[in-house]
């Protein structure tokens, strides 16, 4: 099996690559597993950019604890215990000398932190016994950044968001600080020959549902494009037109290729 993964992003209108605040990040972890995390820094919330990087790092690296059911919302204790060390790094990040001057921005640090929106996938070997090797994708979200998976040509599987109409201004977000109701839902499912991938932040995901639900193949738009220069010009296109919201976007397109093994062991 080969992975091959695009990723793209564009800044909101008028500002510049230093002032997004959306964050991604993948790794080919090891031989049987790939990760890959997409965060959105809320605005109104501070140093969220730190805080959105800071995840997505983090479960690229470390990953995330199983769930036992296909579906489920984990718990405080786990979703907490895993948040702590990234807490951590995003406070040890903070010039708080600095602060010490800027009692406003202090005080917003200490009682606000920072929010982001998160969405992590990897791709997992299933140990089944044959010579043909099964995987499995898990993905865990807090908020309203999406997966599409993409099968035959058909949308198999959005989640956490279904409908255009569930994306609201108050998306849930993991917060900086410590609160007692974090939690992250969970999806999984087995992964078939050819099955595509696509993680975005909340402006794309929404453009995404709302063609579908018109009946076209969104999909097939974005396998389009090609690189940095033709996506910007694609979202650039999309905004003069009022098809999608200003906002940061973030796109990461995941392809799954498969090789049979038995026919190139009898070519060995």
């Amino acid at each position: 099996m080969y992975i091959a993964c695009q990723f793209y992003s564009c800044p909101k209108y008028g500002k510049t690559a230093n002032e997004y605040q959306d964050a991604f990040k993948h790794s080919l972890v090891s031989r049987v597993s790939s990760r890959f995390a997409i965060a959105d820094g809320v605005t109104d919330s501070i140093y969220q950019k730190m805080w959105a990087d800071a995840l997505v790092e983090y479960f690229v690296d470390q990953g995330f604890p199983a769930q036992p059911s296909k579906t489920a919302i984990t718990n405080d204790d786990i979703v907490n215990k895993w948040l702590a060390p990234i807490k951590q790094k995003w406070h040890a990040s903070i010039d708080w000398v600095k602060l010490e001057k800027k009692p406003m921005r202090k005080a917003k640090t200490e009682k606000v932190g920072a929010l982001a929106t998160f969405l992590g996938f990897e791709i997992v070997k299933v140990k089944n016994g044959s010579s043909q090797p099964r995987y499995s994708w898990r993905a865990y979200s807090c908020g309203d950044a999406n997966l599409f998976v993409v099968r035959n040509n058909k949308l198999i599987k959005s989640f956490p968001i279904i409908t255009s109409l569930e994306f609201n201004d108050t998306p849930k977000s993991l917060c900086s600080l410590q609160r007692p109701d974090e939690s992250i839902s969970t999806s999984m499912g087995l992964i078939k020959t050819n099955d595509t991938f696509i993680l975005c932040t909340d402006a794309m995901a929404k453009w995404f549902l709302i063609q579908h639900e018109k009946g076209d193949w969104p999909w097939n738009t974005l396998s389009l494009i090609n690189n940095k220069r033709q996506f910007n010009n694609f979202i650039r296109e999309l905004r003069t037109k009022d098809e999608i919201e200003d906002d940061d976007n973030t796109l990461a397109i995941v392809n799954i290729i498969w090789f049979d093994n038995r026919k190139t062991n009898r070519r060995k």
